[in-house]
């Protein structure tokens, strides 16, 4: 435990300023914080009810969504490891309509955008952002 205890420390650290800094916030701050958090979850909700239309016409809009909304407000009670697929077989088990291979198909195809895709951007945001920051700071061969 001695081992971890310092970046235990500095997370608990940054996560305390970063809830400072939410309650110091306006409530114009607030307002839009929690306005952009529903835009997400309700875009991630809208592609799971267009991927499942997509294998299963005809689909209805706030069952389907409301059927995806189950696992994960779940999972945030019982979380899982990455990976481990929990969430996407609460949800085809939830999901009563079409063929089981056709919800299987809906569910890796939200799951694959509205999840898995972030594997891939974030590392490629953060290496450009690491590239940015080492051209900014290295010294100008011209003044050497």
């Amino acid at each position: 435990m001695r081992r971890w205890q310092p970046s235990v420390a500095e997370f608990s650290a940054r996560l305390e300023a970063a809830a400072g800094d939410l309650r110091g916030g306006s409530l114009a701050v607030r307002a839009t914080l929690h306005g952009l958090t529903a835009v997400v979850y309700l875009s991630t909700l809208l592609t799971f009810w267009v991927m499942v239309d997509a294998v299963n016409p005809g689909a209805r809009l706030l069952p389907t969504m409301a059927t995806a909304q189950i696992p994960t407000v779940l999972a945030a009670f019982f979380p899982t490891p990455g990976g481990a697929g929990i969430l996407e077989i609460f949800t085809a088990s939830l999901m009563r309509a079409g063929s089981a291979r056709d919800v299987a198909a809906a569910i890796l195809g939200w799951r694959l955008i509205t999840f898995y895709s972030r594997l891939i951007i974030g590392p490629a945001l953060g290496a450009a952002r690491v590239g940015l920051r080492r051209t900014h700071d290295a010294p100008d061969p011209s003044r050497v």
